[in-house]
């Protein structure tokens, strides 16, 4: 996961850092809004600290060459738990920030607009649902299960099977969420690729003109992108090969020769 450029990113890293320490100071001097700061900060220090040295949260990566060789499986790859963590953690603590800014208020202050405090508050719910979602991912776990017939992605408990005579074209890629003049560009990186039984909708027509492939996995499963898509296309390329093995030839009419004739005297 890392949709900045690095020097970016460690840019924000620390500010984040800084500011993280800066509201340790404000608890200890007991100044106000102490723990919403260091929570706030703390957790994007967090997340661009996983976006800069992602090998310290990660067990050792695999290798796409080994994993091919265990052809034709079952082979499993899980998602980084350590990712949907501090994604969680990013989201909580802006809910937590903008339930401050709700809750702690001063009596002396006119009070918020009730717009603003709807505004706030769906903001609160919609965050506190996202960090709900991604500690599910951290709990229950994410993964991709290969074998000789099919890919299959099992996310929160719900599977996803694509027969690999249905899916072509893996490849690494990336998507742009957000494109701003003068902003550094931000990219979502993917594994990306066509599944035929799609039908063509103006979605997935979207989704084509984006990444130039139907559909995508967004998760790298232990490994770089580009070796997740070098696996996935060489593994369905032996998987196909071994499915169009040439059929066992049909014995014809006038090739038969009765027992009688084979074995004259019996």
């Amino acid at each position: 996961m890392h949709p900045l450029p690095r020097p970016l990113s460690l840019v924000f890293f620390s500010i984040s850092t800084f500011l993280a320490l800066s509201g340790i100071v404000m608890i200890l001097t007991a100044f106000r809004g102490g723990w919403p700061v260091l929570a706030l900060f703390g957790a994007g220090a967090f997340v661009f600290a996983h976006m800069l040295w992602p090998h310290f949260f990660h067990r050792r990566r695999q290798d796409a060459a080994t994993l091919i060789a265990r052809f034709p499986g079952p082979v499993t790859l899980y998602s980084s738990r350590v990712r949907y963590f501090s994604l969680a953690v990013g989201c909580a603590a802006f809910a937590v920030l903008l339930l401050v800014l709700l809750l702690d208020i001063d009596p002396a202050e006119p009070p918020m607009p009730a717009l603003r405090q709807a505004i706030l508050w769906l903001g609160v719910g919609f965050l506190s649902l996202c960090a709900f979602v991604m500690m599910a991912g951290v709990l229950v776990g994410q993964r991709l299960e290969l074998d000789g017939e099919s890919l299959t992605m099992v996310t929160l408990g719900r599977r996803k099977v694509w027969r690999w005579q249905d899916v072509e074209g893996f490849k690494a890629g990336a998507m742009t969420p957000i494109s701003v003049r003068f902003l550094p560009k931000l990219e979502m990186k993917m594994v990306v690729f066509d599944d035929v039984t799609l039908p063509e909708t103006a979605l997935i027509r979207m989704s084509r003109d984006a990444t130039g492939r139907n559909s995508g996995l967004h998760d790298a499963y232990g490994l770089d992108f580009a070796q997740l898509a070098w696996l996935l296309e060489t593994w369905r390329e032996t998987a196909l090969a071994g499915s169009q093995a040439a059929p066992v030839a049909s014995v014809r009419d006038d090739e038969f020769v009765p027992v009688s004739a084979a074995y004259p005297n019996g």
